[in-house]
């Protein structure tokens, strides 16, 4: 009883189709879906006559306004509500992966993630402790983001030269709280948090 491959399910561009090839497989759409809803619920508001709108879905954020607006990325590794990095940007969405908040402890007394490797079928061994990303529309951001993380840094890295419309800010396992070990990119003005 094997895991089934992920590469049993094939995509359709251009008809939008989505086909698997072992009844086993399922897609997940905690990867995206708060993203997506984002979306939706900014297009719903200027649907309604709003002229700008900003909804947070779980730290996944969707705005439409004109200005660079400001978010604050969490530290990684301390308490709920420290911040370690203040953005500005001109980006519509931006939202953030992470290991740190939802885990479960193994045998080996070893944190295992919920964002799982569809290589390996397991949870990501990841070298980098959160991955936020900053793009034109949330379900973009949301699903980039948690597949940047599951990349690690070397493969995420190598990722976000080839797509320059893409922002992002990697902190990998080992940052130190210095803002210039950052790896940055795309349009945004990374500062360190006043207090952090």
């Amino acid at each position: 009883n094997a895991t089934p491959d992920f590469r049993l399910i094939s995509c359709d561009h251009n008809d939008g189709i989505i086909q698997r090839d072992h009844r086993r497989l399922a897609l997940d759409s905690g990867g995206w879906a708060k993203g997506l809803a984002a979306d939706q619920a900014v297009a719903a508001a200027l649907g309604a006559g709003a002229r700008s709108a900003q909804v947070n879905c779980g730290f996944d954020i969707v705005r439409h306004g004109e200005s660079a607006w400001e978010c604050l990325i969490r530290h990684p590794r301390r308490s709920f509500r420290d911040v370690a990095v203040r953005c500005r940007h001109h980006y519509r969405a931006v939202a953030t992966s992470a290991n740190t908040e939802t885990w479960r402890a193994g045998s080996n007394a070893h944190r295992y993630g919920h964002l799982m490797d569809p290589r390996t079928g397991a949870p990501a061994q990841s070298d980098l402790d959160s991955v936020t990303v900053f793009a034109d529309d949330g379900f973009m951001a949301d699903a980039l983001a948690s597949a940047l993380f599951v990349m690690g840094q070397d493969d995420a890295i190598r990722w976000l030269r080839l797509h320059p419309d893409v922002g992002a800010v990697l902190i990998p396992t080992e940052w130190n709280d210095e803002i210039g070990t950052l790896q940055v990119f795309g349009r945004i003005e990374a500062n360190k948090a006043v207090g952090s």
